[in-house]
């Protein structure tokens, strides 16, 4: 969490927590002046595949809509602050009435490319994981598909 940042809604409660007691404290303010937060766990452990587990907090509570996820290898050096404007970019959608679903694709979340919806469990609840495609579109359970951005679908959290 070294990249502080910013977005429409509030700064960033743990990038700018002294500790554990302030950092929640803080998390509980945004629940309740915003409804949601996005929530990251950095994967630190000595794995394979390093990666950033980044995923909302009251969607389905506000819009009646599953939570969101997304997992990226944290090799790929794709920084929070651009992982927490494409859950933003999918909540506003969400915002708009738009209901995704396993499957869906979306034009909306990234310039130039779709992301694709699939069923995930985080921590035991039901989640939506958007998978980013790699650089020539291909999606991890399509042929082709780079080894990197395979690992989002797999991801166990």
């Amino acid at each position: 969490m070294s990249d502080p940042h910013t977005c429409e809604e509030h700064t960033c409660a743990a990038c700018n927590a002294p500790d554990l007691e302030a950092f929640f404290k803080k998390q509980r303010e945004i629940m309740e002046r915003v409804g949601w937060i996005v929530h990251y766990v950095l994967d630190h452990e000595e794995k394979a595949v390093p990666f950033v587990n980044a995923h909302t907090h009251g969607i389905l509570e506000k819009y009646g809509h599953a939570d969101l996820q997304i997992c990226l290898a944290t090799r790929l050096g794709v920084p929070t602050d651009v992982i927490h404007q494409m859950l933003h970019a999918v909540v506003r959608q969400i915002e708009d009435g738009v209901v995704f679903a396993a499957g869906h694709k979306s034009g909306e979340v990234m310039e130039g490319y779709d992301v694709k919806f699939v069923d995930a469990e985080e921590n035991g609840r039901h989640v939506l994981r958007v998978l980013l495609p790699d650089n020539r579109g291909a999606f991890p359970d399509e042929p082709g598909c780079t080894k990197e951005l395979a690992t989002q679908a797999t991801f166990a959290t």
